[in-house]
């Protein structure tokens, strides 16, 4: 069925998708392996998924005959780790595993090519070797950790050949590769710094749309840095209320940014200042706090319509303050029963 407005008449479709499926998944640890402290896990993961979809579209003209498509997917995903324990405080480990992303339908492909009407599984191996350790009974704190991500098979979101719109088609192979740096000082019991700092460099290695070619193109909406400085500090006030005030500065950095795959359209490196003030009392707290404190303008979404011949920006929030109330609470149910009565009582 559809509906006119006046003169506007209104197309209507709908899809009727059900799916079912199951995993299994089991890891093993083995600890102390010829030497104190060396430990390997061992993990395997079955996923099996069957979905279908019945897609109808019906227009002011006609009427399309049903689009129906069934697909199943399984996949077996290992994963193995390397870790050894340090007699003080600190730990290195190397992992391996494969990553798995299910297939599914194009329901708003055109009719007429076929072979855009689904789209495959995407795989992945994660390869990733690091340390964590403190040192001067925990003055400070240090994580490392590289990173190597191997895609194939990647489902990459393009424009549709016929009509306006987007599908998702398994198109490209990517390499992601950087690492992850953390550290956090804590100078008095009431005082900490922290400081976490990434670094990606994500790129498509094989990947073609119709004679475009992206290759060695950075992928879209990954940041190239990541950058948080933070500090907090507690002032204990004993028997007054609140039994403590935490004050909180932040500042977070990101970019660059590409947006699309050809990598025109970009958000350079920007950081933003927050910061809060949280009064507690037990479990509840009242914070007073604020974002973006400089008003800094910058793109938090982008998209481009028409084959790539629209383009909008989402801004990003402005200056924004406000109060937050939180409660923390637990409840105890005690069942009691006493003749053919059962009583319940709730403390919170």
């Amino acid at each position: 069925d559809y509906r006119t407005t006046g003169e506007q008449k209104h197309s209507m479709q709908y899809v009727i998708s059900p799916q079912g499926g199951l995993a299994a998944y089991h890891q093993s640890k083995i600890n102390d392996i010829l030497i104190r402290g060396l430990s390997a896990t061992l993990g395997i993961r079955y996923d099996w998924e069957k979905t279908k979809s019945t897609y109808e579209s019906i227009t002011p003209t006609a009427v399309a005959d049903p689009r129906i498509n069934d697909m199943s997917f399984s996949q077996v995903s290992p994963k193995a780790s390397v870790q050894y324990s340090f007699k003080n405080d600190g730990l290195a480990y190397i992992s391996v595993a494969r990553g798995y992303k299910t297939g599914g339908f194009n329901n708003t492909a055109d009719n007429e090519i076929k072979e855009d009407w689904t789209f495959d599984p995407e795989h992945s191996w994660s390869y990733e070797i690091g340390a964590k350790s403190s040192f001067l009974n925990d003055l400070l704190s240090l994580d490392l950790a590289l990173f190597y991500i191997d895609w194939k098979d990647q489902q990459i979101t393009q424009p549709k050949t016929l009509t306006n719109g987007y599908i998702l088609r398994n198109a490209g192979k990517s390499v992601s590769k950087g690492f992850e740096f953390t550290a956090q000082v804590n100078p008095l019991k009431n005082l900490n710094f922290q400081l976490s700092y990434g670094y990606t460099n994500a790129k498509f290695k094989d990947y073609k749309n119709g004679d475009k070619v992206y290759d060695n193109n950075y992928l879209p909406m990954v940041p190239q840095n990541t950058l948080t400085l933070a500090t907090n500090y507690t002032i204990g006030l004993g028997d007054f209320w609140p039994d403590n005030i935490v004050l909180n500065a932040q500042y977070t950095g990101v970019g660059k940014i590409y947006w699309n795959d050809e990598n025109n359209v970009t958000q350079p490196y920007y950081g933003l200042f927050n910061g809060r003030i949280s009064f507690v009392k037990n479990d509840f707290s009242i914070d007073l706090w604020t974002k973006n404190i400089g008003n800094t303008d910058y793109i938090s979404y982008y998209f481009s319509t028409t084959n790539g011949t629209k383009h909008y920006v989402q801004k990003g929030r402005p200056f924004t303050c406000g109060i937050n109330m939180n409660l923390k609470f637990l409840v105890w149910l005690i069942f009691k029963k006493e003749e053919n009565y059962l009583h319940s009582f709730a403390y919170i």
